[in-house]
């Protein structure tokens, strides 16, 4: 009850914590808001930024962007051979969270791409999917940006603009989240 308090007086929500990472980041991310999902424990919210979703990094735009843009497809599939085991399934959802078919509770997601990088097409279609399954996604794909772009904000105002609005995004989810929890700790009193 003390911790409560003071949780209270710090601002603290009593919504459960929220999942987020960026490239691969981003599949760890989803892969744990999935698995948390099904144990009963889902997160409150996920956000992945241009997110490795796919270790067979075979969707269209891996070819149309594969050289040239600062990230490579050449370098994404050396990444993705470089945690996973030789002879795993690639399409495992635990490995590959786009081949997840259990998506009907994931919790509402905001998913960005980059329009000039090798996994746009990844993050897209996991967001069709999620559509598909009935979650509350949010797609925003940013025009003239290229993977990595999250850490450019001394250089590119896309950058700037994505951490306003990802602000903006989180704050207004985390509020309908607290708005849940507290309702349900109202309806269990």
């Amino acid at each position: 009850m003390v911790a409560q308090r003071r949780g209270n007086w710090l601002g603290a929500s009593h919504a459960p914590p929220a999942v987020a990472g960026d490239s691969s980041g981003g599949n760890l991310a989803a892969t744990v808001a999935h698995a948390l999902t099904r144990e009963g424990a889902p997160p409150s919210f996920q956000v992945l930024i241009y997110p490795m979703l796919d270790a067979t990094a075979s969707s269209a735009s891996y070819d149309e962007f594969a050289e040239g843009y600062g990230f490579s497809s050449e370098k994404s599939r050396w990444y993705f051979d470089q945690y996973l085991p030789p002879g795993i399934d690639r399409r495992a959802p635990r490995v590959s969270p786009l081949f997840d078919r259990a998506l009907s509770d994931v919790p509402a997601t905001l998913i960005v791409t980059a329009e000039c990088d090798p996994l746009r097409d990844d993050g897209e279609r996991h967001a069709k999917r999620l559509r598909r399954a009935g979650v509350t996604v949010e797609l925003r794909r940013y025009r003239g940006m290229i993977h990595g772009f999250f850490q450019m904000t001394g250089a590119l105002e896309g950058s700037r603009r994505l951490h306003r609005e990802l602000g903006d995004w989180m704050r207004e989810v985390a509020d309908q989240a607290q708005r849940v929890s507290v309702g349900d700790e109202v309806a269990d009193a």
